[in-house]
């Protein structure tokens, strides 16, 4: 915590303020008011898996990479682990990002790593660190290994010596020439050590059966540490010096995403048919609501009896429906009580807003809206009713909607519309924490948001419209001319937003 602590002090206004405004949590109340409080935040679990959430593929591999070099990481050693030169554009970018997050930092010509076991226990499938492995062991025991180290020990205390006899082992040209000097059969048994996977509940590195039996050789010399248990475990930094062409995965390239061209025109004319579409479906449910209260279900939710009832009195076709009951419910615009769904009283100060401010805090509203009703159903649902929310999906979607809008606005210029069935690889590499909470719903929840995003305006004919562009780009005034020229009969005042869009 001191050295993140002592780097935080060396950082500018500027670079803080982009730091604290990346990691959200840490300006939590109550808002830490030293560097040292700061670090201790930053380097809470969750904190950190929160900072990997905004992490590409390449930059996670890096840190994982990073985590298992541990005290021996410097740009040098990551370089020759995924094969590429020192200066490699990619990598410099990864560490670049890694450390404006406060993931890593820099420290004497390196890099502090070794908070983040935590979040990578079992980096490149490598098991616990020396430092950890040799804390079960007496001070007799670790002196011995320093002697045979040659590794000055005089006057240190436990923690010391275990750090000093840990950095011996992080440096690989020390592991391997020890490792050399073992009989053959030995450094052919240390070599698949070396390669056995790591799991939670299979760990790798580890030979079973009497205490200093398996590999006395090695033992006596530190590359496999006996534990009370039956076991010999191989500390991570042996493992991985003695992996000998081992390349580490770094894909620098993101998958690409198929393209077509698409006529701009043809693209702003499905946005305003959608657009006016949805707010003239707005009033129409509304209007049904307001023959009386709309009865929801005992355990939960609307009914499909319903839905399908408030279809067919509004004219619509019911995907149209079920969206636009979900918006509705979403926005506070409805009221649900003992006697059913009603329209709210905030509604009519929805109504006498001007369509595209309508439009704009509709799309707000489904930016965060707990539910993906245009998803496909799914085949181990037991009901299809409407206004049944799950907060975890609420966190996965608000995420994966802003992911696939900013990553289409990203990589599909005007002009040019995307197939939605080659996004999910560009997705998984644009973002792999999110999309491994997705899991198996992902192309579900693609197909939903897709479908949904082209009835509100802010994707057609497969690209991102003028709408949608303005709002990632956080250019609201420039969003409400869009929504504007899509709309007709605007009222004659000005739009203020006094909140931004949460994109």
């Amino acid at each position: 915590m001191q050295s993140l602590a002592a780097h935080l002090r060396t950082l500018t206004m500027e670079q803080l303020t982009s730091l604290v405004a990346s990691r959200r949590d840490a300006s939590l109340e109550p808002a830490p008011k030293t560097a040292d409080r700061l670090a201790a935040r930053l380097l809470h679990p969750s904190s950190m898996a929160g900072a990997c959430a905004l992490l590409t593929l390449p930059q996670l591999q890096v840190g994982e990479a990073a985590t298992a070099l541990g005290g021996g990481c410097t740009t040098a050693r990551l370089a020759a682990l995924f094969g590429v030169p020192a200066d490699d554009p990619d990598l410099a970018a990864a560490l670049r990002r890694l450390t404006q997050l406060a993931l890593i930092w820099p420290h004497d010509g390196g890099f502090v790593v070794s908070h983040l076991s935590a979040v990578w226990p079992y980096p490149l499938n490598l098991g616990p660190g020396a430092a950890e492995l040799l804390t079960a062991q007496n001070m007799n025991e670790l002196r011995r290994l320093a002697k045979l180290y040659c590794v000055p020990v005089t006057g240190l205390g436990k923690n010391e010596v275990i750090a000093a006899l840990a950095g011996w082992l992080a440096q690989v040209e020390n592991v391997r020439r020890l490792a050399a000097q073992a009989p053959a059969d030995v450094r052919a048994q240390l070599g698949r050590l070396a390669l056995r996977p790591t799991s939670p509940f299979r760990p790798g590195g580890i030979m079973y059966g009497s205490p200093g039996m398996a590999l006395p050789w090695a033992a006596e010399r530190g590359l496999v540490v006996g534990s009370g248990w039956g076991a010999e475990e191989m500390p991570r930094e042996v493992a991985f010096a003695l992996r000998e062409g081992y390349v580490a995965p770094f894909d620098r390239r993101p998958p690409a995403v198929s393209v077509t061209p698409v006529e701009p025109e043809a693209a702003d004319q499905e946005a305003a048919a959608a657009a006016v579409e949805t707010l003239a479906a707005i009033t129409s449910t509304v209007e049904t609501m307001n023959s009386g209260p709309v009865p929801l279900l005992k355990t939960g939710g609307l009914g499909v009896r319903e839905l399908r009832r408030i279809t067919k009195s509004s004219g619509q076709d019911e995907d149209r429906t079920r969206l636009t009951i979900e918006l509705l419910a979403a926005s506070g615009l409805t009221d649900a009580s003992d006697t059913g769904l009603c329209p709210s009283t905030s509604y009519d100060e929805f109504a006498a807003a001007d369509p595209a401010t309508q439009l704009l805090d509709i799309v707000q509203t489904w930016l965060t809206m707990p539910a993906c009703p245009l998803a496909p159903a799914d085949p181990t649902a037991t009901s299809t009713r409407a206004l049944y929310w799950d907060e975890e999906e609420e966190i996965v979607l608000t995420g994966l909607r802003a992911l696939i809008l900013r990553t289409l606005a990203d990589t599909v210029p005007e002009g040019q519309a995307a197939d939605p069935d080659t996004l999910a690889d560009r997705l998984a590499w644009q973002s792999p924490v999110l999309i491994g909470q997705v899991n198996e719903d992902l192309q579900r929840h693609v197909t939903g948001i897709w479908r949904e995003a082209h009835r509100l305006g802010l994707l057609a004919h497969g690209t991102a419209t003028r709408l949608c562009r303005s709002l990632l780009i956080g250019d609201f005034d420039a969003a409400y001319r869009h929504a504007e020229a899509i709309l007709p009969e605007l009222a004659a005042r000005p739009y203020c937003r006094t909140t931004s869009p949460r994109w």
